[in-house]
C-alpha cells in the first residue's frame, strides 16, 4: 500500500473489493485514489464496522468542499452529512437531521448516513423545544448505542405524544426498538403493547408485516425479554413465500459452542463469519437471534443489540 501511494498507482480491481479490515483502512487513507473509489470503501467499511462514522464523515465533508466528482445518490449522501455536520445553531441541526432521517430512510445505507451525521445530535439537548426531531433523534441514538441518549429522547417523545395520536403511532413503531435496545433492560412486555405495536407494523406494511412480526419476535427473545409462545399476535414463523438466507448449519453450531464455552474472541469471528456479506434484510431472523444470543452470552451484549437493532432497520421496522 506504501508503494501504491508513492507511485500513485492504481490498485488492482480485486483489491478495492477487499473485505480484509487492515485492509479496507489502508485503502481508505490511500490519497492516490478517487475520492468517490475511497468513500465507496469507506461506507462499506462503515457498515462492516471496520471504518468509524466520524471518519466516514470526515470524508464526506471533504469531498463536498472540494466539489469532487461522486455518482449522483453518493453526492446526496455527502451534502446530507455535509449539512449535518456544518449545522452551527439548533434551527440547522434540526433542519439537517430531518433532512437526512426524511431523505435517506429506506436506503440500505441508511444506518451509516445516520451514523456519519450523528454529529449534529449530539450538540442537541434533550429539551422540550427540541421534541420535534425527537423521533429521529431516538433512532440515531439507537443505532450509536447510546442508551442514556436514548433514554432521554424517548421520554421527550412520549411527553411530546400525549395528546398527538398521529404521533403516539409514530412511536409505536419506535417503541418495539427502544425494548430490543434494552433502554430499560425490560425481561417482560405487556402482550396489548406488543399487539399495538405489531398492529402499526401491519398497517405500514400488510405483506411484510408478518417476516418483519417475526424477526421482532426472535430479536425480543434473543435480548433477555420473554416472550411465551402464542401469548401475541407476534407471528412464530416466517412466512413461506419469502427469500432468507441461513448460514450454514456447522457454522451455527461452531457459533453456538464457542458462546456456551464463553471464547469470546472465537465468537466474535464466528458471528462474522455467518453474517458474511449477507445483506441484513435477507439473513434469517432465526439466525440474527443466534448471533445476537451468542453475542451477549460472551459478554457482548452491546455488540449483540447494535448488531439487532441494525437488523430491525434493514428489514424496515
Amino acid at each position: 500500500m506504501m508503494m501504491l501511494d508513492l507511485s500513485r498507482a492504481q490498485p488492482p480491481a480485486g483489491l478495492l473489493r477487499a473485505t480484509q479490515p487492515p485492509i479496507i483502512r489502508a485503502l481508505v487513507a490511500l490519497k492516490a485514489l478517487p475520492i468517490a473509489t475511497r468513500l465507496e470503501i469507506a461506507e462499506r467499511g462503515e457498515a462492516l464496522a471496520v471504518i468509524e462514522a466520524t471518519r466516514l464523515g470526515d470524508l464526506y465533508v471533504e469531498a463536498v468542499r472540494d466539489g469532487a466528482a461522486l455518482p449522483p445518490a453518493m453526492a446526496a449522501r455527502a451534502q446530507l452529512v455535509a449539512a449535518a455536520r456544518s449545522a452551527s445553531n439548533p434551527a440547522e441541526i434540526m433542519n439537517s437531521i430531518a433532512a437526512v432521517y426524511t431523505e435517506a430512510r429506506g436506503s440500505p445505507l441508511f444506518p451509516t448516513i445516520a451514523r456519519a451525521s450523528a454529529a449534529g445530535l449530539l450538540r442537541l439537548p434533550a429539551r422540550p423545544q427540541f421534541a420535534s426531531v425527537a423521533q429521529e433523534a431516538m433512532v440515531g441514538f439507537l443505532l450509536l448505542g447510546d442508551k442514556q441518549q436514548t433514554r432521554a429522547w424517548t421520554q421527550l417523545a412520549l411527553n411530546a405524544a400525549r395528546n398527538n395520536a398521529g404521533a403516539l403511532t409514530s412511536l409505536d413503531r419506535l417503541m418495539p426498538l427502544v425494548a430490543v435496545a434494552g433502554i430499560d433492560d425490560p425481561k417482560r412486555l405487556p402482550p396489548s403493547e406488543v399487539n399495538r405495536w405489531y398492529e402499526a407494523i401491519r398497517r405500514d406494511d400488510p405483506a411484510r408485516a408478518p417476516l418483519r412480526g417475526y424477526l421482532l419476535l426472535e430479536l425480543f427473545r434473543a435480548t433477555g425479554i420473554d416472550v411465551p409462545q402464542s401469548s401475541t399476535d407476534l407471528p412464530e414463523a416466517p412466512p413461506g413465500n419469502v427469500r432468507l438466507i441461513m448460514p450454514p448449519a456447522a457454522t451455527l453450531q461452531a457459533l453456538q459452542a464457542a458462546a456456551a464455552g464463553r471464547r469470546r474472541a472465537e465468537t466474535a469471528l464466528l458471528a462474522s463469519i455467518a453474517a458474511g456479506e449477507t445483506p441484513l434484510n435477507e439473513l434469517h431472523p432465526a439466525a440474527v437471534a443466534a448471533i445476537v444470543r451468542a453475542l451477549r452470552q460472551v459478554g457482548e451484549d452491546h455488540a449483540g443489540r447494535l448488531f439487532a437493532i441494525e437488523t430491525a432497520i434493514a428489514y424496515g421496522l
